[in-house]
């Protein structure tokens, strides 16, 4: 019996991935040491590629702690839900997701806007407050945030934002322009369908879809 021996490709890979996440780690390490508190944010994302959550956790801790906004956001993230040997922490998920949209994190106000929407981590449900942050992550750039914005502006809800379907369309042109992959393809159901007051446009349909 036993296992049969390792295949000789697969070995050969595996050896090459953990070579170049060595790599990447060594440079993340002699960037932090100059400096550049950042690349512990860059070394967690190469940690959790690797299926390491504490070593994770640890690098986006440091980025926090030397003020970095991303690591704030990626320290809440991967706090609120947990991983693999890195426990759920609500009330540190919510310090660092607050600390993350105070700085101006895109990613990290949009979290921290989930959590007001669904009342998560010890948050008293606030869909005008949600609201509010899913602006701000949008005024910054993010995507995902200004094709969320755009369908706060599509129908009547709890968010206290106008209904305009001008808004609407405008914000999910502006979404697939920052490819956002979910905005183009609701364009081109749009053009094919002709809805929201979108003329039919078999062509302008292919392209978003295309897109």
């Amino acid at each position: 019996g036993g296992p049969p021996p390792p295949d000789g490709a697969a070995s050969a890979a595996a050896a090459a991935s953990a070579a170049r996440l060595h790599a990447a780690l060594a440079w993340y390490a002699y960037a932090a040491a100059r400096g550049l508190a950042a690349a512990h944010v860059a070394a967690a994302s190469a940690h959790m590629a690797a299926g390491d959550a504490p070593a994770a956790a640890a690098a986006l801790s440091t980025a926090a702690a030397a003020g970095v906004p991303a690591g704030h956001a990626g320290l809440g993230a991967l706090l609120s839900a947990g991983a693999a040997g890195v426990a759920a922490d609500p009330p540190r998920a919510r310090a660092a997701l607050v600390a993350a949209a105070e700085a101006g994190d895109p990613a990290g106000t949009l979290s921290l806007a989930h959590a007001y929407r669904a009342g998560a981590l010890g948050l008293a449900p606030s869909p005008p407050r949600a609201a509010a942050l899913v602006q701000a992550a949008a005024a910054a750039g993010d995507g995902d945030a200004t094709f969320e914005l755009a369908y706060l502006h599509r129908d009547a809800n709890a968010s206290g934002l106008p209904v305009s379907r001008a808004k609407f369309l405008a914000l999910t042109r502006r979404a697939a322009a920052l490819g956002v992959a979910d905005a183009a393809a609701c364009l081109g159901g749009l053009a094919y369908a002709g809805d929201e007051g979108v003329a039919v446009d078999y062509v302008a349909a292919r392209r978003w879809y295309d897109a």
